[in-house]
């Protein structure tokens, strides 16, 4: 068995700046050794049992909190634990959507195979992979009594799948899913296969579709799982006339008279949506409050790139230039300029509602020039949480 240290030092390992504030953990680094000994008694003193979960429903999924920060930071060294020795490597988004628009600009005889898993975590048996954990005997007995103790906690309130809001169960996730990879990787007439979280996509000749549909189908039924059948993520297209969406992009190929077609990439229309209803959403925010600099700043954060202070590892860049930094044209992103100046319109719901002045100010936030010059803002992650209460529902 490989090396499971499970002990004050090791929990400090899993624990960054953000945490420290969000768990109020401590205020001055003399506290440290002290709060971790005693969190680890904690953790020894409830036999590393869960003591007690949270759960609360976004966008119609279930999440779950721990109540407890030895619990957090247990199964957090736990999921450490369990990527090592199992060596668990999460798929990586930006090598997907490259190798994807490498293979569209090919061209070739090819069709392109999208399906998407039904309640992927939920429909995951928790008890299932305990079993495997157990028959493997890699983990320790501690780090299993943990894991075992969460999924009593899910069953008390009727969950017997792997919860979301927590890392363990990426990792478990993708453990669960190893077989089902690997077997669709070995069929002959796979061309190309990826798999990020639920979202499925492989290459394969025009003859071989429904033979594959049919294995995906197969070899996701031995896991207990199914496919999403309603029309909305499952689709089959031709490399060469390629129009579909995939990872929060949207893929398009158009004939130019030779071999190799034209690849266009731009941002999903779910994700065009996404942050049009977090615009709309920061509108209704100032209806209630009437705090126009917050608005302004929400408005402003969305358009921009920029830096947030998330833990010990450095800053985290992120918003649309980098989130989407594979879109054909930046031109794209006028979409949202315009979406801003209908709002802003004197007619409108909102404008009406706005002084001249406020309706300029917000008119100077273009979503296409803050990416064109690459405006880049820092944030703290306090200022980030305060601007995102406008659409915490998500």
């Amino acid at each position: 068995m490989l090396q499971q240290t499970l002990g004050p030092d090791s929990l400090l390992k899993v624990i960054s700046r953000n945490d420290v504030q969000r768990w109020d953990l401590w205020s001055r680094s003399s506290e440290i050794d002290s709060v971790m000994r005693s969190m680890f008694l904690a953790l020894e003193k409830s036999s590393f049992r869960i003591d007690g979960i949270s759960m609360s429903s976004h966008n119609g999924n279930t999440t779950i909190k721990l109540n407890q920060a030895k619990d957090h930071f247990g199964l957090k060294l736990i999921d450490r634990h369990l990527r090592r020795i199992y060596k668990v490597v999460q798929s990586d988004r930006n090598r997907i959507i490259r190798e994807i628009r490498a293979l569209l600009g090919d061209g070739g005889q090819l069709s392109i195979i999208r399906e998407d898993v039904r309640a992927f975590y939920e429909s995951i048996r928790f008890e299932k992979l305990i079993e495997k954990l157990r028959s493997d005997m890699l983990l320790s007995n501690r780090s299993l009594s943990m894991i075992e103790s969460l999924n009593g906690k899910l069953l008390e309130n009727g969950n017997s799948g792997l919860p979301r809001g927590i890392a363990l169960s990426a990792t478990l996730s993708e453990l669960y899913m190893e077989p089902f990879d690997r077997a669709i990787q070995a069929m002959p007439c796979t061309f190309y296969f990826a798999r990020y979280v639920d979202d499925i996509v492989v290459l394969t000749d025009s003859e071989s579709v429904n033979d594959v549909k049919h294995f995906i189908a197969e070899e996701l039924q031995k896991l207990e799982l199914e496919l999403r059948n309603d029309g909305t993520r499952s689709l089959v297209c031709d490399v060469r006339s390629a129009d579909f969406s995939y990872l929060g992009y949207h893929f398009k190929t158009v004939s130019t008279g030779s071999n190799a077609p034209k690849v266009i990439i731009s941002i999903s229309k779910n994700k065009i949506n996404k942050v049009k209803r977090r615009i709309i959403k920061s509108f209704i925010a100032f209806e209630n409050d009437g705090d126009f600099s917050t608005l302004l700043a929400r408005c402003r954060y969305l358009s921009c790139s920029k830096i947030v202070k998330k833990s010990d590892t450095g800053d985290v860049l992120s918003g649309l230039k980098y989130n989407y930094r594979y879109i054909s044209s930046l031109e794209k992103l006028k979409v949202f300029d315009g979406f801003m100046n209908k709002i802003l319109s004197g007619g409108t719901r909102f404008g009406s509602r706005l002084t001249a002045d406020q309706r300029d100010r917000l008119r100077r936030i273009s979503f296409y020039r803050a990416s064109r010059d690459g405006t880049v803002v820092s944030y703290t992650r306090r200022k980030v949480n305060r601007l995102k209460q406008a659409w915490s529902d998500e």
